[in-house]
């Protein structure tokens, strides 16, 4: 049985109370009471810190296992990657069909991608949160149920304010399903992810180079892109009912999260972080976004070449 078990301690660097919720095992976890002192500034106190001695490096509890303590999710992350994938890379080889869907020009269609952009910043904000709660896997699984339905809605959009509302929903869920899933493999392997998140990452492409042909054959099929809806909602149910039947692994590397926080430079290593990303995945998004439309005006071949262009690049 499961249980969730909140407990309140002390934070060793900035003596601020916090509340940590862990969902455990019951009776394979204990609390162990240990007297600290803590100074900040003009903070002194000693308190007790209670905390649940449940994180053990090598531990197989962590393990993302089903409700009744078998199977693993494992297999159901990596196909969600393929999924992502997808639903991550669609918009590039739609990008002339939803031009003309909407009637605007490059420059008004450019918007979508700002669009999507500001709906997985905001997803990945907002998901963190759940996953702290342990809703890892409903947020994962509900968010690919919300792609297939905001790729369909995109399909029938006659106006640029409807297809932009449809896309921040579809980048809302594609930063839920990125953060979750990264975030949820280096907590299942405390130990050190290392197959499985290069797998991770392996499947995600698989799923950006399989999408410019699923593109192709919905448009050449149902001369839309609805069509893209139909494998994409195959792929997502069951997927999501494997989710949910998995409780998800519980926060992790909590030792090393305390070791950068006391050195002061936790703040400083985030930023750098943050701002490379910023500028890689901006770039490369760009780039990858537009490849297949610009191969399509220098008419270097025809849609098929640009198709196999853009699965080339990703």
């Amino acid at each position: 049985e499961v249980e969730r078990l909140e407990i309140e301690h002390v934070d060793l660097v900035s003596g601020v109370a916090q509340r940590v919720g862990r969902p455990t095992r019951a009776g394979r976890c204990e609390a162990v009471g240990t007297r600290v002192g803590v100074h900040h500034e003009h903070l002194h106190r000693d308190a007790t810190l209670f905390a649940l001695d449940c994180v053990r490096m090598n531990s197989v509890d962590n393990h993302p296992t089903s409700s009744t303590g078998a199977g693993s999710a494992i297999p159901a992350y990596l196909g969600a990657f393929i999924f992502l994938g997808i639903a991550s890379v669609w918009t590039g080889p739609a990008l002339s069909h939803l031009q003309q869907q909407v009637g605007t020009d490059d420059a008004g269609i450019s918007w979508i991608f700002v669009a999507t952009s500001i709906g997985y910043i905001t997803g990945t904000f907002v998901s963190g949160r759940g996953i702290d709660r342990g809703l890892g896997h409903r947020w994962w699984s509900l968010s690919m149920l919300v792609s297939v339905a905001m790729v369909y809605v995109a399909s029938q959009a006659s106006g640029m304010a409807m297809l932009m509302a449809a896309l921040a929903v579809l980048g809302f869920a594609g930063g839920t399903a990125d953060v979750g899933g990264n975030t949820l493999v280096l907590w299942s392997r405390p130990e050190g992810p290392g197959a499985v998140l290069n797998g991770l990452h392996l499947c995600f492409g698989i799923g950006a180079s399989v999408a410019p042909f699923l593109v192709k054959l919905s448009i050449d099929v149902t001369d839309s892109l609805w069509g893209l809806a139909v494998p994409m909602g195959l792929v997502a149910l069951p997927l999501a009912m494997w989710l949910v039947r998995h409780r998800p692994p519980v926060r992790t590397r909590l030792d090393t999260v305390a070791a950068s926080t006391a050195t002061g430079a936790r703040g400083l290593h985030i930023a750098l972080v943050a701002v490379f990303y910023f500028a890689y995945v901006g770039l490369e998004t760009g780039f990858g976004s537009w490849i297949h439309r610009y191969t399509e005006e220098i008419h270097y071949g025809g849609a098929a070449t640009a198709t196999e262009i853009g699965r080339a690049h990703v």
